[in-house]
């Protein structure tokens, strides 16, 4: 699910560009990029301090404010997000909750705010942010492969016929054509079949393994 901003207007679609913008506002501040780069380096406490420039001097404090506004766009955008979106949460399996702004939630307020029934349903992907990058790497990697496997698969067959035109050439000459029996274009049809099943099987194993890999 994306994590869009604000409950009303067309603000609702600016995603976390609106708690940044919030919180400009509140520290009256027009620098977005540096609002954003100190809501992901918060020191070991989990304060925030924000720099406007190089000046040590001017830096300030402005945790208190920061997890304000978090607080409140967790509990005021996020959490009707879920709850809108997914009305029937008896019949949903989990929610996958993904994109820049995951890291920056406040996880209990939004529990607080859903419920227990929802909350356990929800999954946070580590490192949300690149999400995207790396299902587009592992469905770069997985087209790559299969289209590698059937080029080359392609390419064998056409050996195989080249083979085939070369030897029935030489029947030809010599007055020698062999057509194969039923049983035996049957039993050629069914080991391409098995081929083609141990390909599929193979697969799917692959695709699985990187379902598990976001699991974890």
């Amino acid at each position: 699910m994306g994590l869009n901003p604000s409950p009303n207007g067309d603000e609702r679609f600016e995603g976390i560009q609106n708690l940044i913008k919030e919180i400009g506002r509140r520290i009256n501040s027009t620098k977005p990029f540096l609002i954003e780069q100190m809501l992901r380096s918060a020191d070991d406490k989990g304060n925030y301090n924000y720099r406007p420039n190089s000046n040590r001097q001017d830096s300030r404090d402005i945790t208190s404010v920061v997890r304000g506004e978090i607080e409140r766009y967790t509990r005021f955008t996020v959490a009707p997000l879920v709850t809108e979106n997914f009305p029937d949460i008896e019949e949903i399996d989990f929610i996958v909750v993904t994109g820049g702004g995951v890291s920056l939630l406040a996880k209990e307020a939004l529990k607080d705010e859903i419920g227990e029934e929802y909350f356990e349903r929800l999954f946070f992907l580590n490192e949300s942010e690149f999400a995207n990058v790396r299902g587009f790497y592992k469905g770069g990697y997985l087209k790559w492969h299969i289209s590698n496997d059937d080029s080359l698969q392609i390419k064998n067959s056409l050996e195989k016929v080249q083979t085939s035109l070369t030897n029935f050439e030489a029947f030809q000459d010599e007055k020698e054509l062999v057509i194969p029996s039923n049983e035996t274009i049957n039993t050629l049809r069914s080991q391409e079949v098995l081929e083609a099943q141990k390909k599929l099987q193979a697969l799917e194993s692959e695709i699985e393994g990187i379902k598990l890999e976001f699991e974890d």
